[in-house]
């Protein structure tokens, strides 16, 4: 069934995100710090996905040292596009007729966002996956929900089904699937949704699958759906409750 891209509007905005404990896996502090600091020190040039991806991550040896570089690059560096908010979410120069086929569309969003510094919940998605793809490591687009009240949440896990308004990501790490969810991660935006603040929140780096984020409901269907869709199949733990939907991303938090 044909997906699109449809910009939900709800008032959950990452402004309100407050400061919520979750389990995480973590490197030993002093690694993070090093890799941290690499990262933060990254001045190399690179003009495609692939490269960036070599770059960041092929002096480290471990599947966690790798994805720890590629959330910190873009935490560091890419802003949430406050215009693109304000347009739809609709990225000028980027109309899905232009392409072949799916992947490579959701591919040129990555790529825009990769290029221009900056993007929506689902192109820092799309970027996170690409550059975790390129690097060797295994990863998936989420599909869910997201909400400041943990009732709120709960009973839309207890749903069989229902739209979306967000996106983030899963990533294996040593044979366990962890959440992250880079867009939370890298800062917030004032209330009219015009400026973007970098700050970086490391309650959202890593949380294991069976410990979801208190503020985040995934809707595991639509994932695999999604998933599927641009070519990126096996989807973990996919439970088959109800057809496709269309794909519904927000450009809140």
């Amino acid at each position: 069934m044909k997906k699109t891209l449809f910009i939900g509007f709800v008032f959950i905005l990452f402004f309100t995100k407050q400061q919520i404990a979750f389990g995480q896996a973590t490197l030993d502090k002093t690694l993070t710090a090093q890799v941290d600091a690499d990262i933060l020190a990254f001045k190399e040039t690179y003009t495609t996905i692939p490269e960036l991806s070599k770059k960041l991550t092929t002096k480290y040896e471990t599947e966690e040292e790798k994805v720890r570089a590629i959330f910190r690059w873009m935490t560091n560096n890419i802003a949430y596009d406050c215009k693109t908010f304000h347009n739809n979410g609709k990225i000028r120069g980027l109309d899905s007729k232009d392409y072949n086929n799916s992947k490579s569309y959701y591919y040129a969003i990555a790529e825009h966002v990769m290029k221009s510094k900056k993007g929506i919940c689902s192109g820092y998605t799309f970027l996170f996956y690409e550059l975790c793809r390129a690097a060797g490591l295994k990863c998936y687009i989420v599909n869910g929900i997201t909400s400041q009240h943990p009732k709120t949440v709960n009973f839309f896990r207890k749903l069989n089904m229902f739209n979306t308004n967000h996106a983030w990501n899963k990533v294996k790490i040593d044979n366990s699937w962890y959440f992250i969810d880079v867009t939370w991660a890298s800062g917030s935006c004032n209330r009219m949704v015009t400026r973007f603040k970098k700050q970086l929140d490391s309650n959202y780096y890593l949380t294991p699958e069976n410990e979801p984020y208190v503020t985040h409901a995934e809707e595991k269907t639509e994932s695999a759906d999604f998933n599927d869709y641009i070519d990126n199949p096996g989807y973990p733990n996919h439970q088959n409750r109800h057809p496709c939907l269309n794909i519904f991303y927000c450009t809140d938090w």
